[in-house]
């Protein structure tokens, strides 16, 4: 557990030299392993879903100082994925969202060891990891395309957005803004009868707020079980432990995480 950072897809490493760099050392996670055991912050949690960056940092190195690229691993405790999505951000500052499996990208379960014989089904596992689909021989030789759209993904968080939730309580109703203007030309074609006109108006008057009420409890609904999802999440940042082998980062320790999450609840 504490080196599986290796196992994770290092968000910023898409590139050969960054990733050479960020591989450069054996960092050390005996914090998250630390975590996960008893009395740990995330000992006994159902889902613990993993995702790893890096952070470059100037750090004095035998009396010189030198840039490293120690990864660092967000953990987030939450009843489902915290998000199938990947944002890329672009050099004109507009991010583009995509799904995962688009970006070749999944949630894998962290198998122990003890299960490496392919005992237990993904459901007996808690452990998830963020982690690329697409062979690391292929991903490691990208071509100039390939390393410019990949050099700016970050992992995006499946959050209470209102524009999500107006469109998925969107409700068609097929009838123009003055409801009397409709029911006048229903009368005009013969559709209705005219001692049917104020009957036929108030019926159509009626289903409209009808409709209206339920979207706006439809919109309360998906707005509390968004809010009740997000709120239940719980974010730990983890930088790697100080070893004889590795660099010392622990006086940069930071609790912003990336653009799309928020700043984590606390930080190893």
């Amino acid at each position: 557990m504490e080196y599986i950072w290796k196992d994770l897809f290092v968000f910023g490493s898409e590139v050969k030299t960054v990733s050479d760099a960020v591989h450069l050392y054996n960092w050390n996670f005996s914090n998250l392993k630390n975590a996960f055991e008893e009395g740990g912050v995330l000992h006994g949690k159902k889902n613990v879903y993993l995702f790893a960056s890096f952070e470059p940092k100037l750090v004095e190195i035998n009396g010189r100082f030198e840039i490293v690229y120690p990864p660092v691993i967000v953990a987030v405790v939450s009843l489902t994925p915290p998000s199938d999505k990947i944002a890329k951000f672009c050099a004109t500052d507009s991010i583009d969202i995509y799904l995962m499996e688009e970006m070749n990208m999944d949630w894998v379960p962290f198998i122990p060891p003890a299960y490496n014989n392919n005992q237990g089904s993904k459901s007996t596992f808690h452990i998830f990891m963020l982690r690329c689909t697409q062979p690391r021989g292929e991903l490691m030789h990208p071509n100039v395309e390939q390393a410019k759209r990949s050099e700016y993904w970050l992992p995006y968080l499946n959050g209470p957005v209102w524009k999500e939730i107006e469109k998925d309580t969107v409700i068609d109703i097929h009838y123009p803004a003055d409801p009397a203007e409709f029911v006048d030309a229903k009368l005009k074609n013969g559709v209705i009868c005219v001692n049917q006109k104020d009957t036929f108006k108030d019926f159509i008057k009626k289903n409209v707020i009808k409709s209206k009420e339920a979207n706006q409890e439809a919109k309360k609904e998906l707005t509390e079980k968004y809010d009740s999802a997000y709120k239940g999440m719980w974010f730990y940042k983890f930088y790697p432990v100080r070893t004889p082998d590795t660099p010392n980062v622990s006086n940069f320790k930071a609790g912003f995480i990336n653009s799309c999450y928020p700043s984590a609840d606390e930080v190893f």
